[in-house]
């Protein structure tokens, strides 16, 4: 049990540190540079939530830091905050296939 608690504040840890060096806007830079509109935006979410899946301590931190990282763009693109939790349930679902 004590495996899983440290593997979370680890796994937080990670995505604080990746937030306060500013990690998470170069990326977010880099990626949006491929989207033009909603569909490819929607798209660009799922892609990164398996990317950091794939390469991120924990599952759960690899559904968080996409989301801190797309939230602004979501609503630039006047999507609600529904539609973004949306995508990233579905996305956590494909984790679980």
């Amino acid at each position: 049990m004590m495996f899983s608690i440290s593997l979370t504040l680890l796994a937080m840890m990670f995505g604080g540190i990746m937030e306060a060096t500013h990690q998470l806007e170069v990326l977010v830079n880099q990626l949006l540079r491929f989207v033009k509109g909603g569909p490819s935006l929607i798209f660009m979410t799922l892609f990164t939530c398996v990317l950091s899946n794939a390469s991120m301590p924990e599952q759960y931190i690899s559904i968080v830091i996409p989301g801190r990282m797309y939230a602004e763009t979501y609503k630039k693109h006047s999507y609600t905050l529904k539609h973004f939790r949306m995508h990233l349930k579905a996305q956590e679902r494909l984790h679980r296939l």
